[in-house]
């Protein structure tokens, strides 16, 4: 009997446990994003031409092979292994899932870059209100499709290798020389999810409207925040997704250096991701905020000029207004300095992938 089918085998039975588990968060995500971009479409009755738009640019899934899910098309594949002919298929069917995995997560990003821009079209206060929660709605089911079905499938690749060797599947390795370029590539990839994780976590804590209110005589500073708070819940969501993404990426680095990933699986990884992609998204939306600090800084000076002039104690403001535009320079060094990098680590690291499938052949 093929070892793959045999019941008691560890690696045939994990697989299919795996699996189901994806299939379940996958139906539970797709059913999820069915209601979209309809929950958004609906609130733009007074926005005709809007509405046309986002209908005609939204990205709908990227998980769909006609009518079926590519991850439960490789679980039925799994049935007909009978013959290393048959594993090859399969582990092609593999590699197109995880490419068509990365699609989802390359159209999520397009998807919520076009809505956040359109969003800025909307001027009626119950309507950018509601638009908005679907927005934020969205972007949380966007989220768990990373870290339900992305990060689930990217751990299959241990499972893989076993039925690599079951079915002594030649997987295509690091050639000699590269070692210490991808071990270079691995560390600085590991600085610039640090940073993002920082980026993240700063976004979070940003100040909103509400916590400028106490401010005296100013409503400025409210009303800037009120119009960006998108841009700065989207900053927060990217860095976020970046992060995730770097580590995945480091990850799998690290397994190329250990002989426990097939060089062109991270080749579709990485040429699917479009990581530089997302990333320019982060820069490009943080933009919108490099304002900020300055209409924070026109503030403080009408504040401590108010209080060398006897108008009142502004010490509490003063100090509150300080704390916060710091944390918007921070956010934007950290993003426009400290990931500078970041797209030339991940051309690097394609193009010495590229090298090592060249010496391979």
């Amino acid at each position: 009997m093929n070892p793959f089918r045999k019941k008691d085998n560890f690696f045939y039975l994990t697989y299919q446990q795996n699996y189901q588990k994806l299939m379940e968060k996958a139906d539970e995500y797709l059913t999820a994003l069915s209601t979209y971009p309809d929950q958004i479409l609906w609130t733009l009755e007074e926005y005709p031409e809007l509405h046309s738009q986002i209908e005609e640019n939204f990205h709908h899934s990227k998980l769909y092979s006609g009518e079926e899910v590519i991850i439960d098309q490789l679980y039925t594949a799994s049935y007909r292994l009978n013959s290393k002919v048959d594993y090859v298929i399969f582990r092609n069917l593999y590699q197109d899932t995880l490419s068509g995995l990365l699609s989802e997560k390359v159209a999520s990003e397009e998807n919520l870059a076009m809505l956040l821009e359109k969003g800025q079209k909307i001027f009626t206060p119950t309507t950018m209100q509601e638009y908005r929660h679907h927005l934020n709605e969205l972007r949380g089911i966007y989220e768990t499709f990373q870290q339900n079905i992305l990060a689930p499938f990217f751990q299959l690749n241990d499972l893989m290798i076993q039925g690599d060797k079951l079915f002594e599947f030649q997987r295509d390795t690091l050639p000699s020389g590269f070692e210490v370029a991808f071990q270079t590539i691995s560390n600085d990839l590991g600085k610039q999810k640090a940073v993002f994780e920082e980026i993240s976590s700063l976004a979070k804590s940003l100040p909103n409207e509400s916590d400028v209110q106490n401010i005296k005589s100013d409503t400025n500073i409210a009303v800037w925040l009120i119009n960006k708070q998108q841009y700065i819940s989207q900053v927060g969501y990217v860095a976020h997704s970046l992060a995730f993404n770097t580590n995945q990426l480091q990850v799998q680095v690290e397994k190329l250096l250990e002989d426990q990933i097939d060089l062109y699986d991270l080749i579709t990884i990485v040429q699917s991701g479009e990581y530089e992609d997302e990333y320019a998204s982060l820069k490009n939306i943080s933009s919108e905020l490099e304002l900020l600090p300055s209409v924070f800084s026109e503030k403080l000076t009408e504040l401590e000029v108010k209080q060398e002039e006897g108008a009142g104690n502004y010490s509490k403001e003063i100090e509150q207004l300080t704390t916060y535009k710091s944390m918007f320079d921070k956010l934007i060094h950290l993003v426009h300095n400290e990931t500078s990098q970041f797209q030339r680590y991940i051309y690097l690291l394609l193009q010495n992938l590229v090298a090592c499938a060249k010496r391979e052949h």
